[in-house]
């Protein structure tokens, strides 16, 4: 991997070489230097980045060209991608495909945020904070600025080899080259915290649970990021899962091995009862959709933990496979008759599977909501949940009929009605938050809080 990398690079080195020694056009802003140019582009490209990107086409240096724009991205990441055609087959133009793939990271989305305290079991937010998750050792990690200082995109040199370290398995020369990263753009830090970010996604898919203390150490210097590395991680991890119609335990026994090894990566963080039950949550959607038919074998195999997103992802595929829907009681009595039945398929080969994101219709805890138990949903969401395994299915059954599209509107009616105060509260939570999505109001008024509900905390 290390030498491919090596090859792209030279490969791309060579072809400038050749650009470069062509016949130059007068310099259009009548710059002598390569620093002078990048100065002029970054400037037009804060007013005018159609204007910019004519210019970049007039640079006649190939040279001079990646450097500018990489000097672009580095400022204006996410906005960058029209570039990316414009740099030649190698690390340069990989870094700018995966920095503009994914714009949201740098839109705030791995800002770290202030989190509540709540008087019930459970995540007091959907959202978590890098602040919530403790630094590694890698934080330390001192760079060489000797490293790539002779290419000319000095940042994608750094990227690209952190990455091919990584791939490798090897945590500590991919933290050094992270370290490495150069930038002249503001927050040069950031910088080198996504490096860690992309160098761990990468570790633990070719690692896989059994590097996983490695690749945590490698989100522990993410920064900014951190929150978003442990997401990453155990996204990949949750969607190892098998299908949920599979019988016996040797069927789960991998990824009851991917739970334990969460624990002991995490072991010693705070936030430790979050990543497993974000993890289950994420890892039964997983399984449902993978599964052939609904059922509860999943049941009979898995912790205490796993069993309210046992249900609510049954409930949601099974929902989502119906053409009509009925009332909540009769949709709780079915849902009930499918988690009783046992296919016991044979297990097929371990498979990636699609976790799909939920809307969050629970973001917060408001005013009388903190003693309410709550549990991930999806790992997008949360909702709250009951022992009473008839409740609880209620409770899922309402939570799946808010995000149908179009919503089960008479599911949610008809469970304001219960006798339940839980199935009540929730299904009133979902009419006001439906009703805000139709009005596009962002923040709703409080909902009257539910009396004390003591629901024992589910075992890790």
């Amino acid at each position: 991997m290390v030498l491919v990398v090596w090859i792209l690079l030279l490969r791309s080195s060579i072809l400038l070489v050749v650009a470069a020694g062509c016949a130059a056009a007068p310099d259009p802003w009548g710059c002598a230097d390569q620093a002078c140019r990048e100065a002029a582009v970054l400037s037009a490209w804060e007013t005018e980045p159609g204007d910019a990107v004519e210019q970049l086409h007039r640079v006649s240096d190939g040279l001079d060209r990646i450097a500018i724009i990489s000097s672009l991205i580095d400022h204006h990441p996410g906005d960058t991608g029209a570039l990316c055609e414009m740099l030649p087959h190698g690390m340069s133009q990989e870094r700018c495909l995966s920095v503009n793939g994914e714009p949201e990271i740098w839109r705030g989305s791995g800002i770290s945020t202030e989190r509540g305290s709540r008087a019930g079991p459970g995540p007091s937010s959907s959202s978590w904070s890098a602040q919530s998750f403790e630094a590694s050792d890698f934080i330390n990690e001192r760079g060489n600025p000797q490293l790539c200082a002779e290419e000319v995109d000095a940042h994608a040199c750094a990227w690209g080899w952190s990455r091919a370290y990584a791939k490798d398995g090897d945590v500590d020369r991919a933290a050094r080259m992270c370290a490495s990263v150069r930038t002249t753009a503001p927050n040069p830090s950031r910088w080198r915290h996504s490096c860690f970010l992309s160098a761990a996604t990468l570790h633990v898919l070719a690692s896989g649970r059994t590097g996983l203390v490695e690749s945590v150490r490698l989100c522990g210097a993410s920064g900014d990021f951190k929150a978003l590395c442990a997401e990453r991680l155990l996204h990949h991890l949750a969607s190892q899962a098998p299908p949920s119609d599979v019988g016996g335990g040797r069927a789960w026994s991998d990824h009851l091995m991917r739970a334990q090894a969460i624990r002991q990566a995490w072991n010693d963080s705070p936030m430790l009862p979050e990543l497993m039950d974000r993890f289950w949550a994420q890892s039964m959607a997983a399984s449902t959709a993978k599964a052939h038919g609904m059922s509860g074998d999943a049941l009979d195999v898995l912790p205490l933990a796993a069993i309210p997103h046992i249900r609510a992802a049954v409930v949601w595929e099974w929902m989502s496979r119906q053409t009509e829907v009925g009332e909540l009681a009769v949709l709780q009595a079915a849902i009930a008759k499918v988690l009783s039945i046992r296919l016991e398929r044979k297990p097929p080969p371990v498979e990636t599977g699609l976790i799909t994101p939920m809307v969050d219709m629970w973001p917060v805890d408001r005013d009388g909501e903190s003693h309410l138990a709550a549990v991930s949903y999806f790992g997008s969401s949360r909702r709250t949940m009951a022992r009473d395994p008839n409740t609880d299915i209620g409770l899922c059954v309402l939570e799946a009929s808010a995000r149908l599209d179009p919503p089960a509107h008479s599911v949610i009616s008809s469970g304001l009605g219960s006798s339940d105060e839980r199935l009540r509260w929730t299904a009133a939570r979902l009419v006001e938050q439906l009703e805000a999505k139709r009005l596009g109001v962002a923040e709703t008024p409080n909902l009257p809080p539910l009396p004390a509900l003591v629901v024992p905390t589910p075992s890790l």
